[in-house]
């Protein structure tokens, strides 16, 4: 995949993040990233977050689907907590980023895409905490990157709270866990959920447009 100057300079920003959080055992973590990133920033649906130009049946499909899959999430990172004896911080109710793109938000069961997803992270976690991280984290970190790296194009509501900085202090958090855990990571956990990530959104995309 060819590289553009903006993707370019928008990899350099996300490797610069981590200068001060991540050592030498976070190579793969972000050889993962930069794999990834580009791919999601492309999708139609992220671009048109960007561009304030959401059909009404595409955001009404994604925040459906975004609600029942936080429903699952949630569950998986207070056992985090629990299992580290940690406490994240707190941030504004997620919904409401939502609503900047809906009226109202009516979760729909999960279609396959989201189902496989949530399934991944729930096998994750029965391994334990740092495993749980590697499955949720791309998910956590990626909403930020995708709004910073928006900023420039809108700041609707979904794209204020992403980029928020309490937002940004959850993203740490977790990046901090990481970067002071013992144990190996796994790294194959962080790529699935990588991967699920541009399922997601494609899938936002094909199914909003038929919704």
């Amino acid at each position: 995949m060819l590289i553009t100057g903006r993707e370019r300079i928008f990899l350099e920003w996300v490797r610069g993040l981590f200068v001060s959080y991540y050592g030498e055992n976070m190579t793969s973590l972000q050889t993962i990233r930069e794999q990834f990133m580009p791919q999601i920033m492309a999708e139609p649906f992220v671009k048109a977050i960007g561009s304030n130009s959401l059909t009404q049946r595409q955001a009404d499909y994604y925040t459906a689907q975004d609600a029942s899959y936080i429903e699952a999430f949630m569950p998986i990172v207070n056992q985090i907590d629990e299992s580290l004896h940690l406490t994240r911080p707190t941030s504004d109710d997620e919904g409401q980023a939502h609503l900047s793109l809906v009226d109202a938000v009516a979760p729909k069961p999960l279609d396959l895409v989201g189902q496989s997803y949530v399934n991944h992270m729930r096998s994750a976690a029965q391994k334990g905490a740092m495993a749980a991280i590697m499955a949720t984290l791309p998910c956590v970190e990626s909403y930020y990157f995708i709004a910073k790296a928006l900023a420039h194009q809108t700041n609707n509501g979904w794209q204020q709270y992403y980029a928020s900085k309490q937002y940004h202090d959850l993203v740490t958090y977790y990046w901090q866990i990481v970067d002071h855990s013992d144990g190996q990571l796994d790294v194959a956990i962080f790529e699935k959920s990588y991967q699920f990530e541009l399922k997601f959104w494609r899938n936002a995309y094909e199914k909003g447009s038929q919704y």
